[in-house]
Parts: structure tokens; sequence; C-alpha cells
């Protein structure tokens, strides 16, 4: 338990059937225990019995009167082995709980990448880690760090399609940065319009 207060740590702000301390709290009216509203429902839904088989169990929430006396106790967070050192009061446990800079996080290459870090050194793992994906600046095709160099070498076509015009950029423009959006597009419009005035002429051939 992270609870500053080991002496204030009564049974009745625990849920029955996890020992963690109440969230979102409902109450047994026949056994008079507690739960967790998730963790009633999962065994409720289950078994559709009271988890200590009380013939005719009733369940009241008991939130309001169970938050009014946890609120006068502070906690650690649950990464305070992890290095972080918040204190917090009971309303605050969960959203801090949701981006505590010291949560342990997995890679997202973590299917392959064994490393272990907290959420605030992610970003900086993931910017060398060997197993994730970067875009090809050629191609733009996802490849492997770690196989990035001998893709652009052995395997990459060298084009892709520019976000901003849409056109294609060949692997040279990329490495000169000379792909001209501007230059492009005009380039491919009078395409268009010599390829359109090839077709009206071929087909004015044909009717004649």
């Amino acid at each position: 338990q992270n609870l500053l207060s080991k002496d204030q740590l009564k049974p009745e702000f625990l849920c029955a059937l996890c020992q963690a301390i109440l969230v979102d709290p409902v109450e047994c009216k026949a056994c008079k225990y507690r739960f967790h509203h998730k963790c009633l429902e999962k065994f409720y839904s289950a078994t559709g019995e009271c988890p200590m088989q009380c013939a005719k169990p009733k369940f009241l929430s008991i939130k309001k009167e169970v938050e009014k006396k946890l609120l006068k106790m502070q906690f650690k967070c649950k990464n305070h082995l992890m290095g972080c050192s918040r204190v917090l009061q009971y309303l605050e446990v969960q959203d801090h709980d949701e981006d505590c800079p010291f949560e342990p996080i997995k890679c997202q290459a973590f299917k392959q990448c064994r490393n272990k870090c907290v959420r605030k050194d992610l970003a900086k793992h993931e910017a060398v880690c060997p197993y994730v994906n970067v875009p090809c600046i050629y191609c733009r095709k996802d490849v492997q760090r770690m196989s990035i160099i001998e893709h652009e070498q052995k395997e990459c076509e060298g084009v892709h399609n520019c976000a901003k015009c849409g056109l294609t950029v060949r692997k040279d423009e990329t490495k000169k940065q000379s792909h001209n959006c501007f230059t492009a597009m005009a380039g491919y419009l009078s395409n268009m319009l010599d390829s359109k005035d090839y077709i009206i002429s071929m087909f004015k051939e044909e009717i004649q």
C-alpha cells in the first residue's frame, strides 16, 4: 500500500476482493463488506453472487462516505521506488498514475526491445532504439533503425510523393534537396496539357 501513515489503514478502506484502497466503492448491505465497483462488477457478472455468498445481496454506492474519510489521507505515488517523490491526495492519485513521469513504459518495439525505461525517458530511448521503425527519407517506407542504411543502399526504390504537392520526388532530388513544388506542379500541368492536346488532335484525325 502507498498510504503514508500505515496506522490510518483500516479494513473499511480496502476492497474485500483485491485488498487495494477503495476506488468508486460499493457496499453489500447484507454482509457489510466493501468492494471496488469494477472488482464487484467483474465477480458478479461471472457468478451472480456476492463474493461473500450472502443469501440476499444488495449493493449500494458508498463513494461519498468513503471519499470524505480518504480525503484526509496522503499517499505516495505507486512509482515511489522508481524515483517519484510526489505526495498525493486521494482524488489526485488516479490522474497522477495516468501520466506519472516514473511509470514503467514499454518501448513501441517492445516485442524485440527488452530495454526497461520510465515515461520521462521513453522519447529519448526511442530516438536511438535500433528496433524502432523510422521512415526512409527517400521512399518514406517505415524500416527498423538498425536496417535503414542497408534499405537505402539495396532495397529503396528512391521515390515518394511530396507531402505538399503530392507529386513524385526522386531519390536524387531528395539528396540535393532540389524538389520545388511550384516548378514540379508547373511541369506536371504542362505535360497534362500536352497530353490533352495530343489526344484531341488524334481524336480529330479519327473522325475526319
